[in-house]
């Protein structure tokens, strides 16, 4: 009994793991998208053009972008260069007292096929920053326009880190 005291907890954590994930199986079947909803067909090819198997892929909402400055009148600064005279907490920000972005939530996750494919059914109509990668091959990313009762089809070519 003691030596499966582990498997419960374990059980329940991965269970979990997998109920909050929205993530889509590239054999997963083919299904008809309900109203409101698109294909997303990803293709992942390395430099050569050769289909990459095994590719991490996600589909996120692209962030708003933010113009240089907006929002920050830096015409007249308050004493001390802050804008509202307070410093950071913890001293300097190394990003000049701006926050980093959160990184997206992705819409759907999966693993390209061995064809270097991966087709997400159900997708929301709209418009979706599309990453793919793969260790020691590289990343690279597509933007994507998912119409209602679409198929919208991208090719991502992986480039290596620099």
């Amino acid at each position: 009994m003691r030596s499966i005291k582990w498997l419960m907890p374990a059980l329940a954590v991965g269970l979990i793991v997998a109920l909050s994930n929205r993530s889509v199986r590239a054999d997963a079947p083919a299904t008809k998208p309900s109203a409101g909803s698109g294909t997303l067909v990803v293709n992942v090819v390395d430099g050569n053009g050769k289909a990459v198997a095994g590719a991490h892929v996600r589909v996120v909402v692209p962030a708003p972008r933010h113009r240089h400055g907006a929002g920050n009148n830096s015409a007249d600064p308050a004493p001390g260069g802050l804008a509202d005279n307070n410093p950071p907490a913890g001293g300097t920000d190394p990003n000049g007292g701006q926050q980093k972005p959160q990184r997206p939530a992705p819409i759907a996750t999966g693993v390209t096929d061995a064809n270097g494919s991966i087709t997400f059914n159900d997708i929301p109509a709209g418009q979706y920053r599309v990453a793919a990668g793969l260790k020691d091959v590289g990343m690279g990313f597509a933007m994507a326009t998912v119409a209602s009762g679409g198929t919208e089809t991208v090719t991502i070519t992986l480039k290596p880190r620099s």
